[in-house]
């Protein structure tokens, strides 16, 4: 899986010798000719963060990493640099080059660009800047390289990050999935080899045992395909991804469940933008922080919260006024509480405990899940099943043997929810050094193994309990 070091030095060594070849050198480029060609705004936490480093450390734009690229049409640059010439700005047709030795503002030449610079990554630096810095220093140093760059070196200028604060797991897994399968797409511009290079940058940002977590559950196709669903969603990957509990994930060993829960999480924010095209890489994390866990259809006090704040442009800054009146059509008849990643695992921590109560009704061998063990397990062979409506009492519901078989089994994942703190895991070995963990209540493991009885289940496990 890993890049070779020989691989990994002929791919930077042809990407350096495209560097030096279609770069221009550096100018100084005034704040109001500076584009930014998404339709994403820039982030608000980490736009703080810089205004915060700048306050502290000072802004610093003739560092080299500070740097942002740019990409320009040679006449283009001809004009500007003949415009400084003529302005008695510089007096010669080549600029410095970002490696220059650069003591003062007035070593980099200043540029005007009447038409707009579209600048590739830094648009957080940037914001930050204006916000910071006094009218006479709105401006930036900027690397200007030829617009018909390879879209293998823009993506690896995209792709370089400095001081405007380390990627959240969200990002690290997008950027990771993206290159791993962009080879196989029908429009893709970079090569294997390319696509395998930055997939592994991205790799490497992962610490300790996150590596590991992440491989383990990207083995599991189902897991993969429905976790690679929700990254096209960015600020819902973005705002909810914890690489740290996929290993939970994983070892629940319910992977339909799981990808159920995922794939409904998916098919509630689609339905929120119904009408609207493009909508997934412009929605951010602000906008799913203010909408998760709320329920506008059942809510008065939250239908008056999101429809002040998204009417009023609060959130959903990268929709126009007119998607998001679509968009809160779509949201305020939704009757449920509206999920996320976020509150995935939040739930997960909850649905473990759970999963660990029904584990002890069957086997669940190495190719199978909690859920097809329990299916292996359903005997019944008539077309009624019973369902409990209080710790005493049952209704009978009569039904095919499939629909019979999953009641049964949700009326066991039912009595495990409520009781499940009577349910704890058994430990694998004991630790000293660890608060021993509390025990089932025998009773209860009775009362389940009983209810599992009545809803036509059996195994060696629940004649044991």
């Amino acid at each position: 899986m890993w890049q070779t070091q020989a691989q990994a030095r002929a791919e930077d060594s042809r990407l350096a010798s495209e560097r030096q070849l279609t770069s221009r050198g550096s100018a100084l480029v005034r704040f109001e000719y500076l584009r930014w060609n998404e339709k994403r705004t820039p982030d608000e936490k980490r736009v703080q963060t810089l205004k915060d480093i700048f306050k502290r450390e000072g802004c610093l734009p003739m560092k080299i990493g500070n740097h942002i690229p740019v990409t320009i049409d040679q006449q283009l640059l001809d004009a500007a640099l003949e415009d400084a010439q003529q302005k008695r700005r510089w007096q010669t047709n080549t600029l410095p080059n970002s490696y220059s030795i650069i003591n003062s503002q007035g070593g980099y030449p200043e540029l005007e660009f009447p038409g707009g610079l579209e600048y590739l990554h830094g648009c957080q630096r940037i914001q930050a800047g204006r916000e910071y810095l006094t009218p006479s220093e709105k401006w930036w140093i900027v690397d200007l390289y030829l617009s018909n760059i390879s879209y293998e070196l823009r993506t690896f200028l995209v792709e370089e990050y400095t001081n405007e604060e380390k990627p959240c797991d969200g990002e690290i897994y997008r950027k990771i999935r993206r290159y791993h399968s962009l080879p196989t797409a029908v429009d893709c511009m970079v090569s294997s080899a390319t696509c395998h290079s930055l997939e592994m940058r991205w790799w490497a940002r992962l610490k300790g045992r996150r590596v590991d977590y992440l491989k383990g559950m990207l083995r599991i196709s189902q897991l993969a395909s429905a976790f690679d669903a929700l990254a096209r969603i960015t600020g819902l990957c973005d705002s909810g991804m914890k690489i740290t509990t996929l290993h939970k994930v994983r070892g629940m060993r319910c992977h339909d469940w799981i990808v159920n829960y995922l794939g409904n999480i998916e098919k509630t924010w689609a339905g929120f933008f119904g009408g609207i095209s493009q909508w997934q890489q412009r929605v951010d994390k602000v906008d799913v922080k203010v909408l998760e866990l709320r329920a506008p259809g059942a809510s008065t006090v939250d239908a008056e919260y999101l429809q002040g704040r998204i009417l009023g442009g609060v959130v959903f800054k990268n929709f126009s006024p007119q998607e998001r009146v679509i968009i809160w059509n779509n949201i305020w008849v939704f009757k449920g509480i509206i999920p996320s990643l976020s509150t995935f695992f939040l739930d997960i921590i909850f649905l473990e405990k759970c999963i660990d109560g029904v584990k002890r009704l069957v086997a669940v061998s190495p190719d199978e899940t909690v859920s097809s063990a329990l299916d292996h397990s359903y005997i019944k062979e008539q077309g009624s099943q019973w369902i409990q409506t209080s710790e005493t009492t049952f209704d009978s519901e009569r039904g095919s043997l499939e629909t019979c078989k999953k009641l049964g089994i949700l009326g066991l994942v039912a009595f495990v929810m409520r009781l499940h703190q009577y349910l704890p895991k058994d430990p694998v070995k004991k630790n000293r050094k660890t608060t021993p963990r509390a025990k089932a209540d025998r009773g209860v493991l009775q009362q389940l193994a009983a209810l599992a009885e009545i809803l036509g289940f059996d195994s060696l496990e629940i004649r044991a309990l």
